[in-house]
């Protein structure tokens, strides 16, 4: 199934950005074989409308952030996000300077504190996982 990119819960994508450390600095093989992602695909159309968004509002630049899908991002998202995604590894866009915009990977199947997120807008994810 494709997904729409939209807004999401800053916090519930913090989460990820948490989840991602913690997956990739432990020593569980299997959660890292578990969270591989080949390629995040995003529509060309909506990413354009996003950074024009942003380029309007005088912003200059995005991090490409990794996360990890957690339970409680798929449980408020469970039509962008099946199941079998919890654990799988996707990208988020931020605002340097510490607000958040995701692109979140939905899939295909069915600051300067160290801390990213907060502020306006709503960080933006939902691309194609790949496989």
């Amino acid at each position: 199934m494709k997904t729409e990119q939209q807004p999401i819960d800053p916090s519930l994508a913090q989460g990820c950005l948490d989840e991602y450390k913690k997956v990739y600095l432990g020593d569980d093989i299997s959660k890292i074989q578990k969270a591989f992602t080949d390629a995040v695909i995003f529509s060309i159309e909506k990413v354009e409308e996003y950074l024009t968004e942003l380029r309007e509002k005088g912003i200059k630049g995005v991090e490409l952030c990794l996360g990890v899908y957690t339970k409680e991002f798929q449980e408020a998202y469970p039509e962008k996000v099946s199941p079998s995604k919890i654990g799988r590894l996707t990208i988020f866009l931020w605002y340097p300077d510490g607000t958040v915009m995701n692109m979140k990977s939905g899939g295909d199947e069915d600051g300067d504190n160290g801390e990213v997120g907060g502020g306006d807008p709503d960080p933006v994810n939902f691309g194609d996982l790949i496989p």
